[in-house]
């Protein structure tokens, strides 16, 4: 894939580095899909993005995210919660479903013109440097998000556990519709990874 990036983009891939699963959060529990059904949901302008609102019947509203919730400009909102505490969402929200129904990556990538300038020893350094990086960006993330319950419990909020399955099968419905940046063979090959 990573090759197949370089090609296409002019651009090198170096490190892909995991950011976080994306959870939902709103002024009140989330534990199924339906409960989101005619909810405004703040989310990314992303074609993955949207479709999970979709899937579960909310409405996407894709604005920045601080002011949307505080103005109540709409209902609920999804991030990872490593983001939540960061950007004291907490202020505005009471309830923190865990769905985990996206997961991101951090893509590391160096300029094609820089990447072609390097040695050969200094583009080791650097594939090492970066890979090294990103793993430790990963593992800091995923500590930050083991923590995050705890940390939102301290702060008086809800954190609530959900049948994850059925957001994924609500998701499951909409995966091959069109409009989305994926082939059905795309898709199934991805599927097939275990």
């Amino acid at each position: 894939m990573a090759a197949g990036y370089d090609k296409a983009s002019g651009n090198h891939a170096v490190a892909v580095g995991y950011f976080g699963a994306r959870d939902v959060s709103a002024n009140k529990p989330i534990i199924k899909p339906e409960d989101l059904k005619g909810l405004k949901i703040r989310l990314p302008e992303a074609p993955l993005y949207i479709m999970f609102a979709k899937s579960v019947g909310a409405n996407a509203t894709p604005v920045a995210l601080g002011l949307a919730l505080q103005q109540k400009v709409v209902d609920a909102q999804e991030t990872p919660l490593p983001t939540v505490l960061s950007r004291k969402l907490y202020e505005v929200q009471s309830d923190f479903s865990l769905t985990d129904h996206i997961y991101n990556a951090v893509l590391t990538v160096v300029s094609g013109s820089v990447w072609k300038s390097l040695s050969d020893e200094d583009k080791k350094t650097f594939d090492e440097v970066l890979k090294a990086g990103a793993a430790g960006y990963a593992k800091d993330i995923r500590a930050e998000e083991q923590d995050a319950p705890t940390k939102l419990r301290a702060l008086g909020k809800h954190v609530h556990e959900v049948d994850r399955a059925a957001f994924r099968d609500a998701a499951m419905k909409l995966h091959n519709q069109p409009g989305f940046p994926w082939t059905k063979e795309i898709y199934d090959r991805l599927q097939a990874v275990k």
